[in-house]
């Protein structure tokens, strides 16, 4: 758990014009806990006094608190959707800190408040003799559904997950007060804050293409696999980090350690799977390093080119007619690329040693009946993976001879557009 002193770090309180009884003791800014931030976002607030204050002279980042009191060494949390309201969802801070009843029955005080609170942003709690005001980043604490909870009036520390809502252990004298050396010797205390760890460099070295940028040409009916190499900074050592890994097309794969580079920046290696019906187009590829207490994010991006590729499920169909007779038979193609389809179908006649049928009598369906004699276009949009049927019809004329007919029927693949 990581703990602060305000001068040092992230937290800065304004002068007190006199001396108060309230406090601002915790901040739930990023709340992972819902799935909007509004509906858990909440502070608390602590009366070290020991009378009870009433609040209707208070505002909160400038929004007037209703009738409300607080009493002796109680905390009151202040928070921004107390019971789910009119929005869409059923989540509020009675949903996830309370039982889920509707009301706020709970062992500690809670209200509804004004605020719109954001990873970098202050808060003033205020009275007409009295001014303090929060502010902070995302850079110490508080993400991830922690909160920033105070300790002093000069010391605050990440909460763990979820927060201690109306409880804590706010003193107004601070645990780094020393008491008075009578033997000359000063102690010393150094406390080394966590460094985040940043993503210096992440570099897809499978590049199938001269272009600029990064182009990944896919395998006909086979993963392609993409290797990645991610470089990370970190002023603890690459020991600190526990997790590096990536996400692209709504897949995550981790990465493995693969080398120190200097004291600070080290390299990640691994690869992710394409497949080879993954439409065509641009891709991002997120990175994520968490070193247990917090994150560091980066990202790049690869274009996937295009394959146009079908297949039919068939090369050869056999009749047996006669005169008069028609036949119905179905072929299927299937999209074995990764672009959009479209396909151009056209006939060639039936041919015996001494007699022709014409491409009149061979048709294809497509809302009616065609004659392949010209060539017909579906507009069939096949998407990758896809498979679709196409429907042929063949008639036999009456005043044909008997004997062994061959044609064929030639069907081309486009690219949708």
């Amino acid at each position: 758990m990581k703990k602060l002193l305000i001068g040092m770090l992230f937290f800065v309180l304004c002068a007190q014009l006199v001396a108060a009884d309230i406090y601002i003791t915790e901040v739930m800014h990023s709340p992972s806990q819902t799935s909007s931030h509004s509906d858990g976002e909440w502070v608390e607030i602590y009366n070290t006094g020991s009378e009870t204050v009433n609040l209707s002279d208070w505002t909160l980042d400038g929004n007037e608190f209703e009738d409300e009191e607080i009493e002796s060494g109680e905390y009151l949390v202040i928070a921004r959707e107390l019971i789910d309201g009119t929005d869409a969802d059923e989540e509020s801070f009675e949903w996830y800190w309370g039982d889920n009843n509707g009301i706020w029955d709970e062992d500690f005080k809670a209200v509804d408040g004004s605020m719109s609170l954001s990873a970098e942003d202050c808060i003033s709690l205020s009275s007409a003799d009295f001014s303090e005001e929060v502010c902070y980043n995302s850079s110490y604490g508080g993400s991830s559904g922690r909160t920033i909870e105070r300790l002093s009036l000069d010391e605050w520390q990440e909460s763990d997950v979820d927060g201690n809502p109306g409880s804590g252990s706010f003193s107004l004298i601070s645990e780094s007060v020393e008491e008075e050396s009578e033997d000359g010797e000063v102690s010393l205390h150094l406390t080394v804050s966590n460094s985040a760890p940043e993503v210096l460099l992440v570099n897809i070295s499978t590049d199938d293409s001269s272009a600029e940028g990064v182009q990944v040409m896919p395998n006909v009916d086979l993963e392609k696999e993409v290797d990645v190499e991610v470089f990370v900074v970190d002023g603890n050592g690459y020991s600190d980090i526990e997790e590096v890994s990536l996400v692209v097309n709504n897949e995550s794969y981790n990465l493995s350690f693969l080398e120190s580079v200097n004291e600070s920046v080290s390299k990640f290696a691994g690869s992710f799977a394409m497949e080879s019906f993954d439409l065509a187009g641009d891709y991002v590829v997120d990175i994520e390093v968490n070193d247990g207490s917090s994150l560091g994010y980066g990202n790049t991006s690869f274009e996937y080119l295009g394959i146009l590729s079908t297949r039919l499920n068939v090369s050869s169909v056999y009749f047996d007619m006669g005169p008069g007779d028609e036949s119905e038979y179905f072929i299927e193609i299937v999209n074995s690329g990764n672009v959009l389809v479209d396909t151009e179908i056209y006939g060639e006649e039936f041919v015996s040693e001494e007699e022709s049928i014409s491409l009149d009598y061979l048709e294809l369906y497509n809302g009616g009946w065609y004659s392949l004699e010209t060539a017909v276009s579906l507009d069939l949009d096949l998407e990758p993976n896809v498979s679709e049927e196409l429907r042929f019809r063949l008639i036999v004329p009456y005043s044909v001879s008997a004997g062994n007919y061959e044609g064929s029927i030639v069907i081309n693949s486009m690219e949708s557009g």
